[in-house]
């Protein structure tokens, strides 16, 4: 199972500058810079987490046969399919089930032109014939420097939150929190670190 890119995303930010200065009553451009750096790691910290980029970009990525009708893509939401190869020839009775979910569905099954076992109806077996599916597609948000982005705005307001949190907390250690207790002085880990700042307000199980 591969990925390649063909054309890079061509935008990225979740938040724009204007949209965080606002936030934080910042006017002028004194403090552009670390707030560009803390929007920076907001972002990378929530593609971390989820595990997969958000802009929009074209890909071709090689699966192999799922042995079921259905075929999941690792790039979400797709926003259309240009060509799937099987055996470096085209394939195209296939739809886009699940946009969102990154879902392809194929009436007659994920194992392409594999011989069919003669049970009482024919069916073909994962693991019948080694083969790989090569699909080019478009998948991913326009994001914020858009005039009319596609990124849902739940995870503008998450990044923004987060850029916040780093900025109040500025000076601080991030990670860390202390309290005494008579002479003994513990130091504990905190929801304030930025992973968890992010983990705690991420809708998991949405696109």
């Amino acid at each position: 199972m591969a990925i390649e890119i063909l054309t890079p995303a061509t935008q990225s930010e979740f938040v724009t500058l204007q949209e965080i200065k606002d936030e934080l009553g910042i006017s002028g451009s004194a403090e552009d810079e670390i707030l560009a750096r803390y929007r920076a790691r907001v972002q990378s910290t929530i593609i971390e987490l989820l595990g997969r980029p958000f802009a929009l970009a074209t890909y071709q990525e090689t699966l192999p046969g799922s042995g079921s009708t259905k075929l999941l893509l690792s790039r979400i939401p797709i926003i259309a399919v240009t060509e799937v190869l099987v055996n470096s020839q085209p394939l195209t009775d296939y739809t886009v089930e699940d946009a969102g979910a990154g879902m392809l569905f194929r009436k007659n099954g994920w194992t392409a032109t594999g011989l069919p076992r003669w049970y009482i109806v024919p069916t073909v077996q994962p693991g019948d014939i080694d083969i790989n599916f090569a699909i080019t597609y478009s998948a991913g948000y326009l994001m914020f420097e858009d005039d009319s982005p596609t990124l849902p705005d739940y995870w503008n307001q998450i990044a923004l939150e987060g850029v916040v949190m780093l900025w109040n907390k500025r000076g601080e250690s991030a990670n860390l929190r202390s309290k005494k207790v008579g002479d003994m002085a513990e130091v504990y880990s905190g929801s304030t670190d930025l992973r968890g700042y992010l983990t705690e307000r991420i809708p998991w199980g949405v696109v």
